[in-house]
């Protein structure tokens, strides 16, 4: 098979505009922001198998993410942090003790009014994140942005 040339990668890493994240423009004319944008589809393209196991647990975890942000008047863009987060993974850890979707830190999780982060089976995921809503608002009303939501859920679980 045939090494695949420079200029198919390239072609495969143009990004059409404008490009929105929770109907805020990305600004794409920030060469910083470009590049960081690009280097992530880069990096998911050369993990082909975990972009294949993204879209399948999308299908099965995406309805139920949608209706509880439409629920929460929260943008259904949030609905990809997941993605990032945890791989779509209920049960996903971190190494600094974050669980489940949205990866919450204890001390974030009862802030939110999770009663326990480990009961995960069947249903009660979507309790938690019907509980974990409420950070995304409290931080959008603070800085008024949903562009900058993820960096600062990640700064605020550390919190």
């Amino acid at each position: 098979m045939a090494p695949v040339s420079w200029t198919i990668l390239i072609n495969a890493l143009k990004i059409s505009e404008p490009l929105t994240f929770c109907h805020e423009p990305v600004p794409l004319s920030d060469q910083d922001v470009k590049e960081r944008l690009e280097r992530e589809i880069l990096v998911s393209l050369d993990n082909s198998d975990d972009v294949i196991l993204w879209l399948k647990r999308a299908n099965r975890y995406f309805p139920h993410i949608e209706k509880v942000l439409k629920n929460n008047s929260l943008p259904d863009d949030l609905k990809y942090i997941v993605i990032a987060e945890s791989s779509l993974k209920p049960l996903a850890t971190s190494n600094k003790g974050a669980v489940g979707f949205w990866q919450f830190i204890e001390n974030t999780g009862v802030k939110y009014g999770m009663k326990s982060i480990m009961i995960l089976m069947n249903g009660a995921i979507f309790l938690l994140l019907r509980s974990s809503n409420s950070l995304p608002q409290d931080l959008y009303a603070l800085f008024g942005s949903w562009t900058l939501l993820q960096p600062l859920i990640t700064w605020a679980r550390k919190v």
